[in-house]
């Protein structure tokens, strides 16, 4: 037997809006044991309870193994095996996760690579394409600049109104400062990766580091979203582990790689799937003071990217975001 290119993967719903992803490999068993490929912490599901295969022509199959609880495939329980296909929902035990076919958001060929230069004005027609990737090094300048130039333009660019595109580079800026304080721990001698895609349904940014990762389902348990203006007008007194519960009220879905080394943070555009969970909140309330706010003696960082003013204040080019190497800044998740 043969595995498909590219390779399938589970997406389970850990909450409405956090994901878990799980590639499968050849002869992946899903079960409550820990010697399973896919370890399910269920009551209701097996120590065995399910094995994927894939077949001559590269079809995925799953198969009970003979389990109490059994396998649904689309709210039918099956008889033995059953093909799965893009899109299928499968109950194992009392689990649900969707079924995927191709790969996930995955680095284009073409990334720019920014490790050993800054961006500049030629860049933009690639970085403004529907998909687009990034090679970075974990260093707090090249992490800053990477923001208020190129990510800034991309999401600047988005049909969302502003303060949704401001949330997007909130959230960006989390997951980077994770990746590079965390995950890479300030060696510039490691890559991050970032990737930005776009369909008719969805905008999506990607951040890969070269850390070992970590038991993120253990460190998110229990957190909530927190909304993101008062956080940041406030991040002292809320304390560390924020950045997490600050993306979560940013974005519309959340997912997780492997063992953390990765997440994808999805905005759903409007008419796009329509069991989002959308918490957006207001900018700030009268007599709110904003440290990010512009001004006119403070422009707050937004300024130009490459000579082309931004909407909120006028041209300045000062970094969108403060740089915090403190480990109670950022996305506190290794």
């Amino acid at each position: 037997m043969r595995r498909p290119e590219p390779m399938p993967y589970f997406e389970i719903q850990l909450t409405p809006k956090l994901q878990r992803v799980y590639d499968i490999v050849p002869d992946t068993v899903i079960g409550r044991g820990p010697q399973c490929q896919i370890q399910l912490l269920s009551r209701a599901v097996s120590r065995r309870h399910a094995r994927v295969e894939f077949g001559d022509q590269g079809e995925a199959i799953i198969s009970d193994l003979g389990t109490k609880n059994g396998i649904k495939l689309n709210g039918q329980r099956i008889q033995g095996a059953a093909v799965i296909g893009e899109g299928d929902v499968l109950v194992v035990g009392d689990v649900s996760m969707v079924f995927r076919a191709a790969s996930r958001l995955e680095v284009a060929a073409d990334a720019l690579d920014f490790r050993d230069r800054p961006p500049a004005r030629e860049d933009l027609p690639r970085a403004l394409m529907a998909q687009a990737s990034f090679l970075i090094r974990a260093d707090a300048g090249q992490v800053a600049t990477f923001q208020q130039t190129i990510a800034r333009a991309r999401i600047e660019r988005l049909e969302f109104d502003e303060a949704t595109r401001f949330k997007l580079q909130i959230a960006l800026k989390e997951a980077l400062d994770n990746a590079r304080v965390h995950g890479s721990k300030n060696d510039r001698a490691r890559t991050i990766v970032v990737t930005f895609s776009e369909d008719p349904d969805e905008f999506l940014m990607q951040v890969k580091d070269e850390g070992p990762g970590y038991d993120f389902e253990q460190r998110l348990a229990g957190a909530t979203e927190v909304d993101a203006m008062e956080a940041i007008r406030n991040r002292p007194a809320l304390g560390p582990g924020l950045g997490l519960r600050i993306i979560l009220n940013c974005i519309d879905r959340l997912q997780f790689e492997g063992r953390g080394a990765a997440i994808t943070m999805g905005k759903f555009k409007e008419g796009g799937q329509i069991f989002v969970i959308s918490d957006e909140s207001d900018m700030g309330a009268a007599g709110d003071v904003d440290p990010m706010a512009v001004t006119d003696d403070d422009d707050g960082g937004y300024g130009e990217v490459f000579g082309m003013p931004l909407p909120g204040g006028p041209a300045g080019g000062a970094a969108p975001f403060r740089d915090e190497d403190s480990e109670d800044g950022p996305l506190r998740l290794r």
